[in-house]
């Protein structure tokens, strides 16, 4: 079975380890449901230096919802409870912005 490293990566997680092999191989060979990913959209990234604001968009989907993690931390989902985008509020205190690095990592 073909896999991705990130695949891997997961699979060494503790709460992972009850997954057998032969279940990811099971349901590569008879899904319940398949899905064809028509449209791809990138992960956008906006840092605003005059509000010190970290704005994470997911996916370009109406926004019914956003839900309050703490005072300075909202996430957006959709109708369909997927997550949309994240605001984090006084981000160069509370994360590593403007400073990160991005990897994507293939398959």
């Amino acid at each position: 079975m073909k896999t991705t490293a990130y695949f891997e990566a997961i699979r060494k997680r503790p709460d992972r380890a009850v997954i057998l092999l032969e279940w990811i191989e099971r349901a590569i060979q008879a899904p319940v449901r398949e899905m064809v990913q028509t449209r791809v959209q990138a992960m956008k990234i906006r840092y605003f230096t005059d509000t010190d604001t970290l704005y994470i968009e997911f996916r370009d989907r109406p926004v019914t919802e956003s839900r309050d993690l703490d005072e300075n931390t909202v996430l957006d989902v959709d109708a369909d409870g997927n997550i949309c985008a994240i605001t984090v509020e006084h981000a160069s205190t509370r994360t590593g912005i403007p400073e990160f690095s991005y990897e994507q990592v293939t398959a």
